[in-house]
């Protein structure tokens, strides 16, 4: 199991300028907050051999986002993985009115966040012609899989609940000088998407700790016991 993530914030504004001789900014409402999950599934991977899946499962276990300690735990060859990425981004449209003496203000009418996962599966080709081998493997990867997505979708709703926590009695911004409203903009948005950060940092230890689960010397050995003789051992260096 492999699996990273880009944490990135996408602004796009759905600016609408209206004229107001009664009053610069507009009227206070709620924010609609919004969260989608999208899991991008790429096909299986059969072009890899268990040599290289070893090698690379060895040069990423020291990393902070890594949960793969069994390679080396276990002495086994790696005969498959669950290379996967993790994405977040941000909009928020907003109302804006400018006035004829160069100032402006700005209402945001919602706030909407996107969480992609994006995974493939790795399976050595050598376990192809070997079907209780290739099924014991492909079965251990969905189970990163499946155990990414519930993860991702019960944070998705944390994430909403804590967004509209966030926006609750959002007041407009502004008036300020109209070269400063997209700085303004940027900050007030920016602000809101950090006020997660701590619920992600939560997710991403549950997720190390599940795998980990995942990939336990015990789990590993049940998986292969329903394969006798068909996981060989490899031996590390200097052994």
């Amino acid at each position: 199991m492999i699996f990273g993530a880009d944490i990135s914030g996408a602004l796009a504004a759905a600016i609408m300028l209206v004229s107001a001789p009664a009053g610069l900014c507009p009227p206070a409402a709620p924010v609609k907050v919004s969260v989608e999950f999208e899991h991008k599934q790429n096909p299986v991977e059969k072009k890899v051999t268990s040599q290289s899946l070893t090698a690379q499962m060895r040069q990423v276990e020291n990393t902070p986002d890594s949960a793969n300690a069994f390679a080396t735990e276990a002495h086994w060859m790696v005969g498959g993985l669950n290379s996967s990425n993790l994405r977040t981004g941000y909009q928020m449209p907003y109302l804006r009115r400018d006035s004829k003496d160069g100032m402006s203000c700005i209402m945001p009418q919602a706030f909407n966040y996107t969480i992609t996962y994006e995974n493939t599966i790795y399976i050595a080709e050598d376990f192809r012609l070997m079907g209780c081998r290739y099924s014991a493997t492909m079965a251990h990867e969905k189970r990163h899989e499946k155990t990414d997505i519930k993860i991702l979708e019960d944070h998705a709703d944390k994430v909403r609940k804590a967004l509209e926590k966030a926006v609750s009695g959002m007041r407009p911004l502004g008036p300020v000088p109209a070269q400063q409203i997209e700085a303004e903009y940027t900050r007030l948005a920016g602000e809101i998407a950090a006020s997660i950060q701590p619920l992600h940092a939560q997710m991403m230890a549950e997720r190390r700790k599940k795998h980990a689960e995942i990939d336990s010397y015990e789990n590993y050995m049940r998986d292969t016991a329903l394969c006798p003789e068909q996981f060989p051992r490899f031996q590390q260096d200097g052994e």
